[in-house]
């Protein structure tokens, strides 16, 4: 069972179409993943360059509560201490962090 030969030339000439297509298609794909790389590294500097200035701004907010002279307490929303500063554990005694304030405020 012979193929013609114009069948043959016609398959060739279809596959030939859907290899270039899919070698576009690939291509196409390789420039955006290079895209989206790109994109991610600059979210990730972003984000990189917000969690530094947060930490300096977290540093700076400790030092100020750290020199205060009168007490600061923080507490969370379930009423337990979070935070304080010296002049808090100093006046108030240890351990603070993590114990209810109803308890501490009794001492």
């Amino acid at each position: 069972m012979a193929v013609p030969q114009a069948q043959l030339a016609e398959a060739f000439a279809a596959f030939n179409q859907l290899s270039q297509e899919l070698s576009t298609a690939y291509t196409d794909l390789e420039r955006r993943v290079a895209e989206l790389n790109v994109e991610l590294a600059a979210a990730r500097s972003a984000r990189l360059r917000e969690l530094a200035e947060k930490e300096r701004l977290a540093q700076r907010l400790t030092g100020i509560l750290d020199a205060l002279p009168g007490a600061v307490v923080v507490l969370d929303v379930t009423g337990e201490i979070v935070e304080a500063n010296p002049a808090a554990r100093d006046w108030l005694g240890e351990p603070l962090q993590g114990r209810p304030w109803r308890e501490v405020a009794g001492r």
